[in-house]
């Protein structure tokens, strides 16, 4: 029919395919692996509330590569990038020390 326009989500979906998108998949990157281009930069997890907090130390390039929350907070202008110290009040000791484990390695170890 004259005077119809397309619909906004129709357009948008027939012009620009996800094929086309310039951005690296998230699944490439993940099968990467970490190299430690400075092994003496480290930063500092804190695992707890400040009444039982467990400290842990991981290489800097291992915690950027497989968390880009780490990443982009070590590499910031604010606290955690400053102090290269990040606080995870939720976690508990185990569950960073499997963080780390896997930071390493690439296997999670989990009871069952």
């Amino acid at each position: 029919m004259a005077g119809q326009a397309t619909p906004p989500a129709a357009a948008a979906t027939a012009t620009t395919p996800a094929t086309d998108s310039k951005r690296p998949s998230p699944a490439k990157e993940a099968r990467q692996i970490a190299r430690l281009s400075n092994p003496t930069t480290l930063v500092t997890l804190i695992a707890g509330n400040s009444t039982d907090a467990k400290e842990f130390r991981v290489h800097k390039d291992f915690a950027s590569h497989y968390s880009p929350v780490l990443k982009a907070a070590f590499n910031s202008s604010f606290i955690a990038g400053q102090t290269q110290i990040y606080n995870l009040p939720e976690a508990d000791e185990d569950t960073v020390r499997l963080l780390f484990h896997w930071f390493y390695t690439q296997e999670l170890l989990v009871d069952c």
